[in-house]
């Protein structure tokens, strides 16, 4: 006899939510990341990328970021200018 599992159970999103919601279970928290954890993710960069790579990852991170804030400021740009239309059309 096959048992029919529910469709979200099926889903990629909820094996990534299973994994996620079990992690809190074992840890106790949910996203907390104290001093320590945040040595130890710098240590780990530090150790698998060296120090010479450090700044240019950090200018290369530093251009994404700024790239990535003047689009999502064009884009509220013209959602906004589109809604100016918009209004001024059905006046």
């Amino acid at each position: 006899m096959k048992i029919n599992k529910p469709i979200l159970a099926q889903t990629p999103l909820a094996s990534i939510t299973g994994i996620f919601m079990s992690s809190i279970a074992l840890t106790g928290c949910a996203g907390r990341i104290g001093p320590w954890e945040v040595g130890l993710i710098l240590l780990l960069v530090l150790i698998l990328f060296g120090a010479k790579k450090l700044p240019e990852l950090a200018r290369s991170l530093g251009k994404g970021l700024r790239e990535f804030k003047k689009a999502a400021a064009e884009f509220e740009s013209a959602q906004d200018s589109d809604s100016d239309e918009n209004k001024n059309e059905k006046k």
